[in-house]
């Protein structure tokens, strides 16, 4: 857990009212196809303020060789890995 952990919003079907969310920067390159919209930061993600007060994420604890599968609109997170 100390080490990057991913952690997931326990009861985070949101059936009627989703969190609010970060909203991509609109941006697009040279050859008009938009930019990566998460490129510089945070699009899409839930305000901290929000998630700190409103959500209680748990962490996912996994042996080795054990993969966690989940939609990517539940609202997650992890902390940096720093082991060696």
């Amino acid at each position: 857990i100390a080490n990057g952990c991913l952690r997931v919003a326990k009861g985070s079907h949101w059936k009627e009212q989703p969190p609010p969310t970060i909203a991509p920067k609109s941006s697009s390159g040279s050859d008009g196809v938009v930019a990566n919209p998460d490129g510089n930061g945070r699009a899409g993600a839930i305000p901290e303020d929000y998630a700190n007060q409103q959500l209680r994420f748990e962490p996912i604890e996994l042996k080795g060789g054990q993969v966690a599968v989940f939609d990517g609109w539940i609202p997650h997170r992890s902390a940096p890995n720093t082991s060696h």
